[in-house]
């Protein structure tokens, strides 16, 4: 046991080293393994002065849960450590797998917990390492998912670590056996029609059966998968790091400068940059056949999980699913505060040039709509006014952020389009204020993750 404490021990010294964290939110489902982890956790903790919170996600798809949320309460006082526990209602999405929904709402609740200082620690250990490398390898996955369970990354604002990662599950019941730790056995680990299940009580036996060292030599592969992928994440982050573009647009030229078997993986490791995740093989199959290929003026669209991918000319944009559209009416605005849209927000401040004439709209009724059809603009510069439809294709503007922008007017007229233009006549390069508007379409919901 004393080599399962020294490894935990080494890889929790790497974890703080390079997080930074003082605080570890451990995720204590009452299993032996998560069991171990705490135990661990919170000896390690106590010699470096160290937070840590055991939290419990109750996922009510069990009849005997609120019994587990108890035991999980009592463990954690027993250890003296602080213990928070969140409860799901238990209705898994119709046609969801019941794990992946489980574990989609595992980490979404962790990442509405963490901050700067947190590390999150799960109990994944060598041999679901080897589960996980398997499953994926079963559904045709690449050198990313064959690198299996990733020991440390990034976590919304945190990160993310395993530090059992490289013992076996006999070793945490043995060590849970000798501190006379008492565990959940949750019965749907037992159930064969789960694919994992199946991997772990079937597969993996007989392979260490007829392959000695199988786990061993597996866990190698996925080692060297890993060094593969982050060969691919380099390449990627050069072209990538090079471009110009804000980080939810890519150039498509980006991307075409590769080879045809490599500009999968930059389009992927984009899309993790941007907060997207990794779509699946059909939606890939979707941007390279129809998006990338398609007329500059087809529109094309791909939508995945929380996130939608668009086209514009050259230009690729992620951005989160939205459907909300503006109405008709208009809204009375005093300047001085921030108007918020569920797609963006509206607020000013001093002009450090031209701007919008606070003496014109001093004693005037400002208010703020959005396009009916048919508006023309004056911008400043220009003899006549024109069609605004005109002048957003002019500015190079999605379409799709078009009806999203919001015009200001001046009693009937209309003054300024968003932070486009500012119409002939409300324009001043003294005591003039700035508009900022802030479209919120392009910011993920789960951030650079």
């Amino acid at each position: 046991m004393t080599s399962l404490i020294s490894n935990a021990f080494d890889k929790l010294d790497h974890i703080v080293e390079q997080s930074r964290c003082d605080r570890f939110f451990v995720g204590f489902s009452g299993g032996v393994d998560s069991s171990v982890l705490l135990h661990l956790a919170q000896e390690y903790a106590g010699t470096r002065g160290l937070e840590v919170r055991a939290v419990h996600i109750d996922h009510r798809l069990q009849p005997d849960s609120a019994q587990w949320v108890e035991h999980c309460r009592r463990v954690a006082d027993h250890l003296a450590v602080a213990f928070e526990t969140v409860a799901l209602d238990g209705k898994v999405p119709r046609g969801a797998s019941m794990e992946e929904w489980a574990r989609e709402e595992r980490y979404r609740i962790f990442r509405s917990m963490v901050d700067g200082r947190t590390c999150v620690l799960t109990a994944h250990h060598l041999d679901d390492h080897v589960e996980t490398l398997l499953y994926r390898a079963l559904r045709g996955a690449g050198p990313h998912g064959l690198s299996g369970i990733r020991p440390m990354r990034r976590f919304y604002k945190g990160f993310l670590a395993r530090p059992l990662l490289d013992s076996r599950k006999r070793d945490l019941e043995l060590y849970a056996k000798s501190e006379g730790m008492e565990w959940i056995e949750d019965p749907s680990n037992r159930d064969e029609r789960h694919v994992r299940n199946y991997l772990r009580r079937r597969i993996v036996p007989m392979l260490e059966q007829g392959f000695p060292g199988a786990v061993e030599n597996l866990q190698q592969t996925a080692g060297l998968q890993a060094e593969l992928a982050n060969v691919l994440d380099r390449i990627a982050d050069r072209a990538l790091d090079a471009s110009v573009c804000r980080p939810s647009q890519l150039d498509t030229a980006t991307l075409l400068q590769f080879e045809p078997e490599l500009r999968p993986f930059v389009l992927k490791r984009w899309l993790v940059r941007a907060g997207g995740g990794v779509p699946g093989r059909r939606h890939l199959a979707q941007i390279f056949e129809r998006m990338l290929p398609a007329r500059e003026d087809a529109g094309p669209l791909v939508r995945w999980k929380e996130c939608q991918l668009r086209r514009y000319r050259d230009r690729l944009y992620l951005m989160r699913d939205f459907s909300e559209q503006p109405g008709h009416e208009t809204t009375l605005w005093d300047l001085r505060t921030e108007l918020r849209f569920p797609w963006g927000s509206l607020s000013t401040r001093p002009a450090p040039a031209e701007g919008l004439d606070s003496a014109v709209i001093k004693d005037a009724a400002v208010s703020v709509g959005f396009r009916g059809g048919g508006e023309r603009c004056h911008p400043a510069a220009r003899t006549h006014s024109q069609k605004l439809k005109k002048l957003f294709q002019e500015w190079q503007v999605p379409p799709w952020e078009r009806d999203l922008t919001p015009l200001i007017f001046v009693g009937d007229h209309l003054a300024a389009v968003g932070s486009h233009c500012i119409c002939r006549g409300f324009g001043a390069e003294a005591g003039a204020v700035e508009l900022v508007w802030d479209l919120n379409i392009y910011t993920m919901p789960h951030g650079h993750s």
